[in-house]
């Protein structure tokens, strides 16, 4: 139990080695991992302002998750929606910067293109690869809930191995293109090494996210607004928004 409170210090740590002075950006979904480095922030007393992206014509879950979590904890938010460009010359767009044709790097690249183009301030922070590390999607369970801790690190050193894991670089290089600096704390190799320490079950039982949920205790008490993780794209409904375009990602991709 104490050793999973480290989560919060490990945050601290690696969040304030790359604080600078100034206003900074979180790209907030509401759910577990933006939480956690939202409440970092606060604690190391930098001014947030939480960036939250869903279709114009869909609000998520995480969406109402954010606005409640941003009103609870007086944290201004800015709600960004797509643009009216037809579809395929936003994905153009989208694709020849994150230089890659794979359908889920479009799909939640899709998002961040718009939250950047958004964006005012120039550090911008996220939660992304914390699902990785966790082990947060089916697959991941069926494989390593009942392994060894050894056999669970060495199925996610395999997925980290390669820098598009979640669409991390992709996120840099939307960020860049902004001329924004992107920050992904759980990506920071002493976050990593503190999950390599555990099993999945450790991990994940009795609730998803344990780490989480006994390191920010406090603040889950203060606003009960755990939830089970969803796959983003189909949580947000960019699946269905980006169907029609799939099976041109590689053309657009060789130009």
């Amino acid at each position: 139990m104490i050793s999973l409170q480290r989560l919060k210090s490990l945050l601290e740590q690696e969040i304030s080695n790359d604080l600078h002075n100034e206003p900074v950006a979180l790209l907030f979904s509401g759910g577990t991992d933006s939480l956690t480095v939202l409440w970092t922030l606060m604690e190391l007393g930098a001014k947030v302002t939480c960036y939250t992206f869903h279709l114009s014509y869909f609000i998520s879950n995480d969406a109402r998750a954010s606005k409640v979590a941003c009103k609870y904890w007086n944290v201004p938010q800015v709600i960004v929606n797509e643009d009216n460009r037809d579809k395929l010359t936003q994905l153009k767009d989208v694709i020849k910067i994150i230089k890659s044709p794979r359908k889920t790097h479009g799909e939640v690249m899709y998002g961040y293109y718009f939250l950047m183009q958004a964006i005012k301030e120039k550090h911008v922070y996220s939660g992304i690869q914390a699902d990785t590390l966790y082990g947060s999607n089916k697959n991941a369970a069926i494989q390593c809930g009942k392994k060894s801790a050894k056999f669970f690190t060495d199925y996610r050193k395999a997925l980290l191995a390669n820098p598009g894991q979640e669409g991390l670089q992709q996120a840099h290089l939307v960020a860049n293109h902004f001329g924004k600096i992107f920050h992904a704390p759980y990506s920071c190799q002493p976050v990593r090494d503190y999950f390599f320490e555990y099993n999945w079950k450790e991990l994940n039982r009795p609730k998803q996210k344990m780490p989480a949920i006994i390191a920010f205790a406090d603040r889950f008490k203060e606003l009960p607004i755990y939830r089970h993780d969803d796959n983003m794209q189909c949580g947000s409904r960019l699946r269905e928004h980006l169907a029609d375009y799939v099976k041109l990602y590689g053309r657009i991709y060789n130009g």
